[in-house]
């Protein structure tokens, strides 16, 4: 078993950090380093990392590392680490309902590559919850639909398949 991870922090301080700590795992593979959203989305077209580190914040505009964990889960299907130092309970509430499945605090890193083999696994409880809450999340959006707007998915899931 072999892990893809990419890392996306706009500190290089913190990508050495992140690489020197997961390079002592035998089954993590660094995939690529970057160090913000515009190399983020991009690598993601071109890779398939299986876990993405993501850290809050990637310029200064604060908390673009939400934006980009919303921008990179329409693109990939992957599991994206929130690897920050603010808890808070808005952002934690934000990260996962964005699609995030773990949100670590970088006073705790050393624990990070213990947390994506988890996330890997799928064995993280948080993973586990996150999931939950999406598929509520989403289900209740379906339920507020009218009857011809669920019928009008319905037709264009059908063309899809076609």
């Amino acid at each position: 078993m072999k892990i893809n991870v990419l890392m996306v922090d706009d500190e290089l301080e913190w990508l050495n950090t992140y690489s020197k700590i997961l390079s002592q795992s035998n089954d993590i593979i660094i995939i690529g380093s970057v160090q913000n959203k515009e190399s983020a989305i991009e690598l993601v077209k071109h890779s398939c990392p299986d876990i993405i580190i993501m850290d809050l914040n990637l310029s200064n505009s604060k908390f673009d590392g939400l934006s980009v964990t919303n921008e990179i889960l329409k693109i990939v299907n992957t599991k994206i680490i929130v690897v920050t130092s603010y808890f808070e309970e808005k952002l934690i509430k934000e990260a996962f309902s964005i699609g995030a499945v773990e949100y670590i605090l970088k006073k705790n890193i050393l624990r990070l590559p213990e947390v994506i083999k988890e996330v890997y696994e799928n064995n993280s409880p948080h993973a586990i919850l996150a999931h939950a809450f999406l598929y509520d999340k989403k289900e209740s959006r379906f339920n507020s639909l009218s009857k011809a707007e669920k019928e009008f998915g319905l037709v264009i899931l059908k063309i899809n398949k076609v």
